[in-house]
């Protein structure tokens, strides 16, 4: 299973360290004895990023609602202009992935390469969705060949 890390800027008194030679299951541990403990971090990122994710969940919750009136708009036309119910849930899949990707890249913006922390620092749905994004991409790839 590939697992995908969040680059983020982590304070000065904690340093990357620990884990497998290829990076893939990288810690962070306090530099100093009184440093704070790895869910004290935890809680100071998901407080950095709150306001993140309430700006795309209001951006996600908007574009959904465009798209359900776009629908519902369309039953009214004739039939070779109606939006089809499959149509209707690409449309809504597309945007959920669109929101879940732009979160990830808005986390990682302008973050140092060394740094890393997990997605635990997301809420559990966006960082599943960035994981479902990739078994969709290859799923969607697979399907074209």
């Amino acid at each position: 299973m590939v697992q995908y890390f969040l680059q983020t800027t982590v304070p000065k008194d904690y340093q990357v360290g620990g884990g497998h030679q290829n990076g893939s299951a990288r810690t962070m541990t306090p530099s100093t004895p009184g440093s704070r403990n790895q869910n004290q971090l935890n809680l100071h990122l998901k407080e950095k990023y709150k306001w993140i994710l309430m700006k795309y969940d209001m951006e996600r919750d908007n574009r959904l609602a465009q798209a359900e009136q776009v629908y519902l708009d369309s039953q009214n036309k004739r039939p070779e202009e109606q939006i089809s119910k499959s149509q209707y849930l690409e449309m809504k899949i597309r945007i959920e992935w669109d929101v879940a990707w732009r979160i990830f890249d808005h986390v990682n913006e302008s973050n140092k390469t060394k740094e890393f922390v997990d997605l635990n620092c997301l809420d559990i749905n966006e960082a599943q969705s960035i994981t479902k994004q990739q078994i969709y991409d290859i799923a969607k790839f697979l399907y074209t060949q």
